[in-house]
């Protein structure tokens, strides 16, 4: 703690735009106890749409070079300047530069590493030589991590078999999913797509890991049955591959592509139904978001996150990935019977509580005070020199 008596934390990922990982770091830092904390960010690029939404005493540091493969000697020259007690960062790429800017300084913060997507799919998404080079940084790098933070159980246990060596320094803390107050829904009614029939929403990226064909083939199905028609928020390089699936399928007309939206819970709350269709998930913050807003949800049990928010399908309805069949006879099934619409509703509300940003800000600060002081008790300064015990972090570790 230097100055003022409080912690100084200093969060860093690429930008502030675009992923359910930067929403997070925003709610986080935003939600910091400032009795306790004062609260930096650091990004490689900046311009992102979600940087109007820091808090005013937040102190905002987009670094010169405007990509991340540049951003490791700027950052440590802040690091070296602004001197905080805890740097975190978000994403693999993002972690590795944090931890080698921090390498070796004297006095340096000490590094607390946030992994927002499972290694095993992730990686699978970067051109091969970047991507054995972030591997093979992880492996180096994490053990030095005073922390590593998985954000839902799933990718923990991954992050263990990959790199044994953050066994010992592994805290599982999921995403602050939702905003304090989500938006009411002005604006956007079912009524605004001149449909009688049920309205289904989506959000996430264009992109393979969302599985968007596995919905578009489900809504074809459905449509036999009802008029439901869907809005899909986001935007993406498949969009043209989708939207010639959805007229193949006979149901471009019942598509909406509303592209990307700062504020989805406005369209989530006008939904009978919010779906998800991905492959694949770190944690799935936009069930969260479709929760607090009131919508009812159908999501694939797809690893990670889905059926640990839904806990096991107690809070929504879970069905396999990649299976369309599946998905229609859920949607219908939810679609047709109000009363289990209404059960779904008041169960996800009663469960988004625990991913307040409030919530899981009061979980990492509870981290970054466990890991300074098991660097205070400790013989040698540096990142990464030893990481806390498991058993010293916050309650979610496991």
């Amino acid at each position: 703690m230097r100055g003022d008596g409080r912690v100084h934390v200093l969060f860093f990922t690429s930008a502030l735009g675009g992923g359910g990982a930067e929403k997070h770091l925003v709610r986080v830092a935003n939600a910091l106890d400032r009795g306790r904390f004062r609260v930096s960010v650091a990004v490689a690029r900046g311009g992102g749409s979600y940087e109007g939404e820091l808090a005013a005493d937040v102190a905002y540091h987009p670094l010169p070079g405007g990509r991340m493969r540049n951003a490791m000697l700027p950052l440590r020259r802040l690091l070296r300047t602004e001197r905080p007690d805890v740097l975190c960062s978000f994403m693999d790429h993002a972690n590795c530069i944090a931890l080698l800017a921090s390498r070796g300084l004297a006095d340096g913060p000490a590094v607390v590493a946030g992994v927002q997507n499972p290694p095993s799919t992730s990686l699978n998404r970067v051109l091969g030589p970047i991507r054995g080079a972030i591997k093979a940084g992880m492996r180096a790098l994490y053990p030095r991590a005073d922390a590593v933070v998985a954000l839902s159980r799933g990718v923990g246990d991954e992050l263990e078999r990959m790199i044994p060596g953050v066994a010992g320094r592994l805290a599982v803390i999921p995403n602050a999913g939702m905003d304090d107050a989500p938006a009411a829904p002005s604006g956007v009614t079912n009524r605004s797509m001149e449909t009688d029939g049920p309205v289904l929403v989506a959000c996430g990226r264009l992109v393979p890991q969302k599985d968007y064909p596995v919905l578009l083939r489900a809504l074809a199905r459905v449509r036999e049955q009802l008029p439901a028609r869907l809005r899909i928020l986001g935007e993406g390089p498949l969009r043209a591959e989708l939207q010639a699936l959805a007229a193949s399928l006979g149901v471009a007309d019942a598509v909406s592509w509303e592209g990307f939206q700062p504020d989805p819970t406005r369209y989530m709350a006008a939904a009978d139904v919010f779906v998800l269709s991905s492959a694949y998930e770190g944690f799935g913050n936009v069930i969260v978001e479709a929760m607090a807003a009131g919508a009812p949800v159908v999501a694939t049990d797809c690893p990670y996150g889905p059926g640990e928010i839904l806990e096991g399908g107690r809070h929504g309805v879970l069905v396999p990935p990649g299976d369309p069949g599946a998905f229609a006879d859920a949607l219908l099934r939810v679609l047709r019977d109000p009363a289990l619409r209404e059960r779904l509703r008041a169960a996800g509300l009663a469960r988004v509580a625990a991913y307040a940003p409030a919530a899981i800000a009061g979980e990492y600060g509870r981290l970054f005070q466990d890991v300074l002081a098991a660097r205070a008790a400790a013989p040698v300064r540096g990142a990464g020199a030893r990481g806390a015990e498991k058993t010293a972090f916050n309650g979610r570790t496991e």
